[in-house]
């Protein structure tokens, strides 16, 4: 079962649970030699979903839609952190795209949190929203992520396009599930 708090962002109440698998990471820093939970983090469009699908990708027996799975990945690289949710279901397409419509189960997401120095603490703010260029649904953007000098890698092995190489054509879905992967800067 996945975390079911329904907060939204960083360090929101915890105890809700009113978001089933909706998913959260958690940030620990060591500090005098023990280590402390620095933050709480949620996705800004969090929605709650059941149990994992069991019917069909991203339904369950229900009709009713699949969990967001924030936190399937996380990658972390000096004050940035990726963390993806691979049954997002927006439609929106590229950076901080629109995440109001949710019709696209399963398409997948990363959100982007910057660490920042705010009144002698350490706090982490969500960055940037990220969605495929071609979102479509089950294509499970963030079923692999890594980031490394500013550079964010992020698989989806649910995408169908035939495309081959380096910037494609990703506007076909006649290839089930050949998956791509997206490189952001």
């Amino acid at each position: 079962e996945g975390e079911d708090s329904s907060a939204r962002t960083v360090n929101g109440p915890q105890d809700n649970n009113n978001a089933s698998n909706s998913g959260a990471a958690y940030v620990f820093a060591y500090q005098a030699g023990t280590w402390v939970q620095e933050a709480y983090l949620k996705a800004s469009n969090a929605d709650p979903g059941d149990n994992p699908p069991d019917f069909l990708p991203g339904v369950n027996r229900n009709g009713q839609a699949a969990s967001d799975y924030f936190g399937t990945y996380v990658s972390v690289w000096e004050d940035i952190i990726v963390v993806t949710a691979e049954g997002e279901a927006s439609t929106g397409t590229g950076v901080n795209g629109d995440a109001t419509d949710n019709s696209a189960l399963a398409a997948g997401a990363a959100y982007i949190y910057v660490r920042t120095a705010n009144n002698q603490e350490n706090s982490w703010v969500e960055h940037a929203y990220l969605k495929a260029s071609n979102t479509d649904p089950f294509d499970e953007l963030g079923s692999g992520a890594s980031i490394s000098n500013g550079t964010i890698v992020l698989g989806a092995y649910g995408e169908d396009s035939h495309a081959v190489g380096v910037n494609g054509d990703e506007s076909s879905n006649d290839a089930p599930n050949s998956g791509s992967v997206y490189i952001f800067r």
